[in-house]
């Protein structure tokens, strides 16, 4: 897997056959990925940062993406990184404001 400085995600599926695609590519943001963090509890749960300040998470099971937390990036600056609270249940995600960095903690459902 993999993502892209257009908002696209790639996965990689080596278990197609040679006249098939093996590489599945979603649109997902509208701005560069800036992380990809899989939920160590439920593995199936991944979550995408972008610059278009959007948290996206997608369950590999019904292979759905949802916007788990959005805020607008004039006001808000972009996120630029985020990993996993295993302890909270939660996303913390880092946001670049003019030069400046601080942190948000998204509650997961």
């Amino acid at each position: 897997m993999a993502g892209d400085k257009w908002g696209k995600i790639g996965f990689f599926e080596p278990d197609h056959s040679e006249t098939d695609e093996c590489v599945t590519v979603c649109t997902v943001h509208s701005r560069p990925i800036t992380s990809i963090v899989v939920d160590p509890a439920e593995s199936h749960r991944l979550f995408f940062t972008s610059y278009d300040s959007i948290v996206r998470q997608l369950d590999v099971d019904s292979r759905k993406f949802v916007a788990v937390w959005d805020c607008d990036e004039d006001d808000h600056g972009s996120l630029t990184t985020c990993s996993f609270d295993h302890h909270r249940g939660q996303v913390l995600a880092q946001r670049h404001v003019l030069n400046l960095h601080d942190h948000v903690l998204i509650p997961l459902a």
